[in-house]
């Protein structure tokens, strides 16, 4: 479990690290921590492990990080690639 909890900002900071497609690796394997986290957390609660509210409200909080992580390699609306870092202006043709 440690090493899954360690292992999200561990990957989100070496991703940044780098470009391409080897950013958004990195990205999508700190979301699979941050999944196999979230089951550990969900067996611990439901095992009585450890206390069932606080692991609800942790299991929220997780995925709150797993959204963000979601969505790192997805382009927002800024006409940048988050995959490349170019970007053009939306208004030129393609």
């Amino acid at each position: 479990m440690i090493c899954a909890a360690a292992s999200v900002p561990a990957n989100v900071a070496e991703g940044e690290g780098r470009s391409g497609q080897d950013r958004v690796c990195h990205w999508r394997f700190a979301y699979g921590s941050a999944r196999e986290l979230t089951v550990h957390l969900t067996l611990l609660g439901e095992a009585g492990a450890i206390d069932r509210p606080a692991a609800e409200r942790l299991l929220s909080l997780l995925d709150e990080v797993r959204a963000m992580l979601w969505r790192m390699p997805t382009p927002v609306d800024t006409g940048i690639d988050t995959v490349t870092g170019t970007g053009r202006n939306r208004n030129q043709d393609a």
